[in-house]
């Protein structure tokens, strides 16, 4: 046990936790994210993520479409895209059909150009 903060252990509960660690013993109360009802498409930079950020893309995602609600996290690597969506109830089909039904369960898209 020490008596020094764990900063690494902080950073981790920014992305991975609802209640973030506050250092110093207070909570302040998480500010609840609000979904807009029309569909709406961001770009992950992956320039304001912490180290090894290839591990933060889908817990940003998450973090950023609210709890409990759906989202799509595309990656693109030059000519290929890389589809991952949560909270949905699954899609199948071609390509058009799958992103159709993606589109139809989710309102939230996250892009994250290649690099």
């Amino acid at each position: 046990m020490t008596s020094h903060r764990d900063n690494y252990a902080e950073l981790t509960a920014l992305f991975t936790t609802s209640d973030a660690f506050e250092p110093g013993g207070t909570e302040a109360p998480v500010p609840e994210i609000v979904v807009p009802q029309i569909p709406r498409i961001e770009c992950i930079v992956p320039g304001h993520l912490p180290v090894r950020a290839g591990v933060w893309f889908l817990p940003c995602a998450r973090y950023l479409a609210g709890e409990s609600h759906s989202g799509v996290l595309m990656q693109l690597e030059s000519d290929q895209a890389d589809v991952t969506a949560f909270g949905t109830h699954g899609a199948s089909g071609s390509r058009t059909a799958l992103l159709d039904g993606l589109a139809q369960q989710s309102r939230r898209w996250f892009l994250l150009p290649s690099h």
